[in-house]
């Protein structure tokens, strides 16, 4: 069992009131605003616990949120982006459905072809009760449990992947000082263009193949100067006195 989080202290709640203002991928669009159950993650919260969520559909197909305490088992994913201050997804404790949807991809992904059991998320935004969000929460705990993280800006969504991976690379130095947490998880990955790349084993191949290439560069110029050198020490042979 992982240490708990640490919840608020006790103090006189005002009724939790969801916000109504998360963002669509698209202008114009009209999808339903989806509100995160924040009663039950404020007492998952006052209980010491890690608040997950999980993607469920009802008898209407409608997607909803249903939170549940981590118990330190459960496997989950944290959702991030290249700017912490900004993470894209929704505003506190909203989610709209074509961003919910747009999540639920590379989750069912995760879920299917790695973890093979349930899989649930924990995004700041939604995952943080109203009375709880300036209290002194346990983020390495959170990092540290976590199966994985995903980055998932909506921009690099739409990227290609060789070049979501570039882009990626110039942000990671912003996103290690903004998220230290990241240095204790066990696997990031970015969402991209439909699919996931794992961002650790792309950057060692790319690290790999640009030390086979300088080595390569260096082998070939050696292989160029050995010919001119010979010659010259061919030509000293032959003229001794110059």
């Amino acid at each position: 069992m992982s240490q708990p989080v640490c919840a608020p202290e006790p103090e006189a709640r005002e009724p939790i009131r969801p916000s109504t203002s998360a963002q669509h991928l698209r202008r114009h669009c009209e999808c339903r605003i989806i509100e995160a159950p924040v009663e039950r993650i404020a007492q998952i919260t006052r209980d010491g616990d890690i608040p997950l969520l999980s993607i469920q559909t009802g008898d209407t197909d409608k997607l909803n949120l249903v939170a549940k305490p981590h118990d330190g088992r459960r496997q989950y994913v944290v959702v991030t982006s290249t700017n912490s201050e900004v993470i894209n997804f929704s505003t506190y404790n909203t989610i709209t459905t074509c961003q919910l949807m747009q999540l639920a991809y590379p989750l069912g992904k995760i879920q299917v072809e790695e973890v093979r059991a349930e899989l649930c998320f924990w995004l700041p935004k939604l995952c943080s009760p109203p009375s709880a969000r300036n209290a002194a929460r346990s983020l390495t705990e959170v990092y540290r449990n976590a199966y994985a993280v995903i980055v998932a800006d909506p921009d690099i969504l739409q990227t290609p992947r060789d070049k979501a991976l570039e882009e990626l690379r110039t942000h990671l130095p912003t996103l290690y000082r903004s998220q230290p947490q990241l240095a204790i998880v066990r696997r990031i990955k970015l969402a991209a263009d439909g699919g996931l790349i794992d961002v650790q084993a792309a950057l060692m191949r790319s690290r790999n193949s640009q030390r086979i290439s300088g080595s390569n560069e260096v082998q070939q110029q050696q292989e160029v100067g050995g010919p001119e050198k010979a010659t010259t020490e061919e030509q000293e042979r032959l003229d001794p006195g110059d």
